[in-house]
Protein backbone atom coordinates (compact mmCIF):
# COMPACT_ATOMS: atom_id res chain seq x y z
CA UNK A 1 0.00 0.00 0.00
CA UNK A 2 1.49 3.33 -1.03
CA UNK A 3 1.82 6.12 1.46
CA UNK A 4 2.43 9.84 0.86
CA UNK A 5 5.86 10.73 2.12
CA UNK A 6 6.09 13.21 4.97
CA UNK A 7 9.85 13.77 4.56
CA UNK A 8 12.29 11.86 5.93
CA UNK A 9 11.54 10.62 7.65
CA UNK A 10 12.60 10.11 7.52
CA UNK A 11 13.31 10.41 9.08
CA UNK A 12 14.23 10.11 7.86
CA UNK A 13 15.06 6.67 4.72
CA UNK A 14 13.56 8.37 8.86
CA UNK A 15 13.80 4.71 6.93
CA UNK A 16 16.06 7.36 8.18
CA UNK A 17 14.48 10.64 9.18
CA UNK A 18 11.30 10.29 11.06
CA UNK A 19 12.67 7.45 13.19
CA UNK A 20 15.60 9.31 14.54
CA UNK A 21 14.28 8.98 18.08
CA UNK A 22 17.74 7.83 19.10
CA UNK A 23 19.14 11.32 19.47
CA UNK A 24 22.21 12.74 21.15
CA UNK A 25 22.83 16.41 21.82
CA UNK A 26 25.45 16.34 19.09
CA UNK A 27 25.25 13.61 16.50
CA UNK A 28 28.76 12.15 16.18
CA UNK A 29 27.64 9.41 13.80
CA UNK A 30 25.38 9.56 10.78
CA UNK A 31 22.07 7.69 10.92
CA UNK A 32 23.55 5.18 8.46
CA UNK A 33 26.42 4.46 10.85
CA UNK A 34 24.00 4.04 13.76
CA UNK A 35 21.92 1.55 11.79
CA UNK A 36 24.99 -0.35 10.57
CA UNK A 37 25.45 -2.28 13.82
CA UNK A 38 28.29 -4.49 12.62
CA UNK A 39 30.12 -1.64 10.89
CA UNK A 40 30.46 -3.40 7.53
CA UNK A 41 29.13 -0.41 5.53
CA UNK A 42 25.86 -2.21 4.71
CA UNK A 43 22.43 -2.06 6.37
CA UNK A 44 20.54 -5.34 6.44
CA UNK A 45 16.83 -5.88 7.15
CA UNK A 46 17.76 -7.19 10.61
CA UNK A 47 19.72 -4.02 11.39
CA UNK A 48 16.86 -1.87 10.10
CA UNK A 49 14.36 -3.68 12.33
CA UNK A 50 16.59 -3.33 15.39
CA UNK A 51 16.97 0.41 14.73
CA UNK A 52 13.21 0.86 14.34
CA UNK A 53 12.62 -1.00 17.61
CA UNK A 54 15.12 1.16 19.48
CA UNK A 55 13.75 4.38 17.99
CA UNK A 56 10.21 3.53 19.09
CA UNK A 57 11.35 2.67 22.61
CA UNK A 58 13.35 5.88 22.93
CA UNK A 59 10.36 8.01 21.86
CA UNK A 60 7.83 6.16 24.04
CA UNK A 61 8.41 8.25 27.17
CA UNK A 62 5.78 6.59 29.38
CA UNK A 63 6.49 3.08 28.01
CA UNK A 64 2.85 2.33 27.16
CA UNK A 65 3.78 1.00 23.69
CA UNK A 66 2.00 3.95 22.05
CA UNK A 67 3.31 7.26 20.76
CA UNK A 68 1.40 10.49 21.12
CA UNK A 69 2.18 13.28 18.68
CA UNK A 70 4.07 15.10 21.44
CA UNK A 71 6.22 12.04 22.08
CA UNK A 72 6.94 11.59 18.37
CA UNK A 73 7.80 15.27 17.95
CA UNK A 74 9.85 15.51 21.16
CA UNK A 75 13.26 15.30 19.46
CA UNK A 76 12.51 16.69 16.02
CA UNK A 77 13.64 20.27 16.66
CA UNK A 78 16.93 18.92 18.03
CA UNK A 79 17.25 16.69 14.95
CA UNK A 80 16.81 19.72 12.69
CA UNK A 81 19.38 21.68 14.69
CA UNK A 82 21.87 18.82 14.34
CA UNK A 83 21.30 18.67 10.58
CA UNK A 84 21.78 22.44 10.28
CA UNK A 85 25.58 22.27 10.52
CA UNK A 86 26.25 25.90 9.59
CA UNK A 87 23.42 27.16 11.84
CA UNK A 88 21.77 29.34 9.20
CA UNK A 89 18.30 28.08 10.06
CA UNK A 90 18.08 26.03 6.87
CA UNK A 91 19.04 22.49 5.90
CA UNK A 92 20.74 22.08 2.53
CA UNK A 93 20.92 18.82 0.62
CA UNK A 94 24.57 18.48 1.68
CA UNK A 95 23.63 18.79 5.35
CA UNK A 96 20.62 16.49 4.97
CA UNK A 97 22.54 13.71 3.23
CA UNK A 98 25.54 14.10 5.52
CA UNK A 99 23.38 13.72 8.63
CA UNK A 100 21.67 10.60 7.35
CA UNK A 101 24.33 8.90 5.24
CA UNK A 102 27.64 10.47 6.18
CA UNK A 103 28.47 10.95 2.51
CA UNK A 104 28.20 14.04 0.31
CA UNK A 105 25.45 13.98 -2.33
CA UNK A 106 26.24 13.34 -5.97
CA UNK A 107 26.26 16.30 -8.34
CA UNK A 108 23.21 15.06 -10.26
CA UNK A 109 19.90 15.89 -8.64
CA UNK A 110 17.83 12.78 -7.99
CA UNK A 111 14.38 12.30 -9.45
CA UNK A 112 11.51 13.36 -7.22
CA UNK A 113 9.28 10.72 -5.71
CA UNK A 114 6.00 11.22 -3.84
CA UNK A 115 5.40 7.65 -2.69
CA UNK A 116 7.06 5.24 -0.32
CA UNK A 117 7.15 1.47 -0.93
CA UNK A 118 6.32 -1.31 1.52
CA UNK A 119 9.75 -0.98 3.07
CA UNK A 120 12.15 1.95 2.98
CA UNK A 121 15.04 -0.50 2.90
CA UNK A 122 13.59 -2.25 -0.16
CA UNK A 123 13.32 1.07 -1.97
CA UNK A 124 16.86 2.13 -1.10
CA UNK A 125 18.26 -1.29 -2.04
CA UNK A 126 18.76 -0.52 -5.74
CA UNK A 127 20.52 -3.76 -6.67
CA UNK A 128 18.11 -5.90 -4.61
CA UNK A 129 20.80 -7.77 -2.69
CA UNK A 130 19.02 -7.39 0.66
CA UNK A 131 21.23 -4.63 2.05
CA UNK A 132 21.79 -0.90 1.64
CA UNK A 133 25.25 0.51 0.96
CA UNK A 134 26.37 4.08 1.70
CA UNK A 135 26.02 4.95 -1.99
CA UNK A 136 22.46 3.56 -2.11
CA UNK A 137 21.73 5.53 1.05
CA UNK A 138 22.84 8.76 -0.61
CA UNK A 139 20.82 8.08 -3.76
CA UNK A 140 17.64 7.35 -1.80
CA UNK A 141 18.01 10.23 0.67
CA UNK A 142 18.51 12.65 -2.22
CA UNK A 143 15.08 11.59 -3.49
CA UNK A 144 13.56 12.25 -0.05
CA UNK A 145 15.20 15.66 0.15
CA UNK A 146 14.12 16.70 -3.33
CA UNK A 147 10.53 15.81 -2.51
CA UNK A 148 10.65 17.63 0.82
CA UNK A 149 12.14 20.66 -0.95
CA UNK A 150 8.99 21.01 -3.03
CA UNK A 151 9.91 24.41 -4.44
CA UNK A 152 13.36 23.27 -5.54
CA UNK A 153 15.04 26.03 -3.54
CA UNK A 154 17.78 23.78 -2.17
CA UNK A 155 16.85 24.43 1.45
CA UNK A 156 14.36 23.31 4.07
CA UNK A 157 13.33 25.57 6.94
CA UNK A 158 12.82 24.36 10.49
CA UNK A 159 9.12 25.21 10.25
CA UNK A 160 8.71 23.16 7.07
CA UNK A 161 10.64 20.25 8.57
CA UNK A 162 8.50 20.18 11.71
CA UNK A 163 5.29 20.37 9.65
CA UNK A 164 6.46 17.43 7.54
CA UNK A 165 7.17 15.47 10.72
CA UNK A 166 3.62 16.13 11.91
CA UNK A 167 2.42 14.79 8.56
CA UNK A 168 4.49 11.64 9.12
CA UNK A 169 2.72 11.13 12.46
CA UNK A 170 -0.67 11.52 10.78
CA UNK A 171 0.22 8.89 8.17
CA UNK A 172 1.46 6.47 10.82
CA UNK A 173 -1.76 6.88 12.84
CA UNK A 174 -3.86 4.67 10.59
CA UNK A 175 -6.98 4.56 12.76
CA UNK A 176 -6.79 8.30 13.54
CA UNK A 177 -7.11 7.87 17.29
CA UNK A 178 -4.32 10.33 18.05
CA UNK A 179 -1.71 7.75 19.04
CA UNK A 180 0.62 5.48 17.07
CA UNK A 181 0.83 1.90 18.29
CA UNK A 182 3.82 -0.39 17.89
CA UNK A 183 1.97 -2.12 15.06
CA UNK A 184 1.22 1.12 13.21
CA UNK A 185 4.83 2.23 13.62
CA UNK A 186 6.12 -1.07 12.24
CA UNK A 187 3.78 -1.04 9.24
CA UNK A 188 4.71 2.52 8.30
CA UNK A 189 8.47 1.98 8.41
CA UNK A 190 8.83 -1.71 7.55
CA UNK A 191 5.70 -2.59 5.59
CA UNK A 192 2.85 -4.99 6.31
CA UNK A 193 3.72 -8.39 7.71
CA UNK A 194 6.80 -7.12 9.55
CA UNK A 195 7.01 -7.44 13.32
CA UNK A 196 9.67 -5.65 15.27
CA UNK A 197 8.59 -5.51 18.90
CA UNK A 198 6.94 -8.60 20.31
CA UNK A 199 7.71 -9.61 23.84
CA UNK A 200 10.65 -7.23 23.78
CA UNK A 201 12.42 -9.14 21.01
CA UNK A 202 13.12 -8.39 17.38
CA UNK A 203 11.36 -10.85 15.08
Amino acid sequence: MKRILGIVVIASMALFIGVSGIHAATQAKSTFEKMDADGNKNITATEEKAYIENSFKSLDANKDRKLTRDEFMSDKEAVFNDMDVNKDGLVSIQEFVGYLCGKPPKAVKAKKSKTVPKSHLQKADRNKDGKVTEIECVEYVEILYNYADGKGEGKITKEAFLERMKDVFKHMDKNKDGVVTVEEYNIYWLGKGQTVIKGGKVK
